[in-house]
């Protein structure tokens, strides 16, 4: 399995490997510290999110300007499979993918307009409870949540505390 460079940050478009901290032949599960990655901002551990074994390093320590999605290292599922990989070169399609990747990746997708009420506001005060229904994606969950939760109870009668409905 490829491991991409990853985005440690939402800015981060490249970075730098400070240094690994799993050597070739090791075996890794989830959690552990693979290597030091230096942002744009500060100095993050890249934690495994799987089990294997390290079959290669492709950037070693120091290694700067990696672009964020650059296979930069190989696991596989059994440590007699690390050998096989000695003189691993990703694949030429793969590696111009990833360095493309972040440059040619789409702006995130807008928060999904509401449908339109089923049926038509009775008063112009009536209005307003269709207005939190737009609530922005990225804001404060909480406040995302008590606004579902009154639009929710205008729109069925209710009062707010009878709505549990997450």
């Amino acid at each position: 399995m490829e491991l991409a460079f990853p985005a440690l940050s939402p800015t981060m478009k490249t970075g730098n490997i400070a240094k690994w901290m799993v050597k070739i032949g090791q075996k890794i599960a989830p959690g552990d510290h693979l290597c030091d990655v230096e942002t744009d901002k500060a100095t993050m551990a890249w934690e495994a999110q799987e089990d294997g074994f390290v079959a290669a390093i492709l950037k070693e320590d120091g290694a700067s300007d990696v672009a964020v999605g650059e296979i930069v290292m190989v696991l596989c599922e059994s440590v007699s499979d690390v050998k096989a990989f000695e003189n691993f070169k990703p694949s030429a399609p793969q590696a111009a993918a990833a360095a493309a990747a972040p440059q040619a990746a789409a702006p995130p997708p807008k928060a999904p307009q509401p449908a339109a009420p089923s049926k038509p506001a009775a008063s112009p005060a009536a209005a307003p409870a269709s207005a939190p229904a737009n609530v922005t994606v990225g804001g404060n969950l909480l406040q995302q949540l008590k606004a579902k939760k009154w639009a929710f109870s205008k729109e069925f009668g209710l009062p707010a505390a009878q709505c549990n409905y997450y």
